[in-house]
């Protein structure tokens, strides 16, 4: 894609069929699809994963991240670190997928309150809990 026609790497349609074989392409689209949150949202909801290739103002929203999630558990790994690190949005993640805490940053698996909210969206989410939690009787 690299080497691809200008009017090929803007083409939407084209675009999303060759991230779908190799995520990496999307770094190879024009600029303009790139900076277009309806496309990436079209490309992150399709592939998870493709949201290590977005660019970071997107990866710091929380709408795009969590169609990511959507599609693969383990796109939260390339949120940007203040959505790592927030209650809420980590909340909701997990509510989408309970694996996702396994990405969340330690403090919240450590956060007796933040476990406890997250085993009653995902009960499956007690495994990723700081291991002193995860002995306590009330989680």
């Amino acid at each position: 894609l690299a080497s691809a026609a200008p009017e090929l790497r803007e083409d939407r349609d084209f675009i999303l069929q060759v991230v779908q074989i190799r995520g990496e392409s999307l770094g190879f689209a024009a600029e303009s699809l790139q900076l277009d949150k309806n496309f990436i949202l079209s490309v992150v909801r399709q592939w998870g994963l493709a949201l290590e290739y977005v660019c970071a103002e997107f990866r710091r929203e929380p709408e795009v991240v969590l169609a990511a999630v959507g599609s693969d558990p383990n796109a939260l790994k390339f949120a940007a670190e203040p959505l790592l690190a927030d209650y809420s949005f980590v909340l909701e993640a997990v509510s989408v997928n309970g694996y996702c805490l396994h990405h969340a940053v330690p403090a919240l698996r450590e956060d007796k309150e933040f476990m406890l909210s997250a085993v009653k969206a995902d009960a499956s989410t007690l495994q990723f809990a700081a291991d002193q939690l995860r002995r306590n009787a009330d989680v």
